[in-house]
């Protein structure tokens, strides 16, 4: 489902993004998804860097209006409350970095997703995302909920753009390790060479 494929002007068109980049949270929009950070982020991020990029917000939940208020005060930020199937799997692609400062994901299925379609992910070095995300690899790891950490990683990236690219290509190498066809394929041979082993101690012992 999720694929840079799916990447075309139809996300723009609807939202009228005409920044140079579109960065992407998808998440529940509640306070444990460390919203509060997400906003620092928006916010420090030096003006002439800023101004090159729309940040698109994804999802739903206790704090959809307070997200709605800093759609009110700053024409860079789209809330675009809940999506999901196509519509959702184009939010990816359309993007260029996902910026996940969630500090307490015991996976992050999203920054998966991201990957998949073939975007890289900023994220705190707390929680599960860590397992996901290799820093300067397929994304980069930032001080959980440090916004100055972020904003600084993200300032880094958008002077060197190529590395944007480099980081997109090799997340989604990544994702495409992660079906659950090949995670139960690696499953069944972990077991069967723990089988193995097994029984030639057991042949070594008699």
């Amino acid at each position: 489902m999720f694929s840079q494929k799916n990447r075309d002007g139809s996300i723009r068109e609807k939202y009228k993004i005409t920044e140079k980049y579109i960065f992407l949270f998808v998440g529940r929009l509640a306070p444990e998804k460390d919203l509060d950070i997400l906003y620092e982020i928006i916010k420090k991020l030096p003006p002439p860097l800023n101004e090159c990029v729309h940040w698109l917000i994804v999802g739903d939940g206790p704090n959809r209006h307070e997200v709605n208020e800093w759609e009110k005060k700053h024409r860079n930020i789209t809330c675009a409350g809940y999506l999901s199937g196509n519509e959702l799997a184009q939010a990816y692609a359309s993007s260029d970095l996902f910026v996940f400062p969630s500090s307490t994901e015991t996976f992050g299925n999203v920054v998966l997703e991201a990957h998949a379609s073939g975007v890289p992910a900023v994220v705190s070095d707390t929680g599960g995302v860590v397992e996901i995300v290799e820093d300067h690899v397929t994304g980069m790891i930032c001080k959980a909920r440090n916004a100055d950490s972020f904003t600084k990683t993200i300032a880094a990236i958008l002077e060197n753009p190529a590395t944007l690219d480099m980081m997109g290509w090799k997340a989604r190498n990544y994702a495409l390790t992660q079906s659950w066809s090949t995670i139960f394929g690696n499953l069944l041979l972990q077991y069967e060479e723990a089988a193995f082993k097994k029984a030639n101690k057991k042949t070594i012992i008699s």
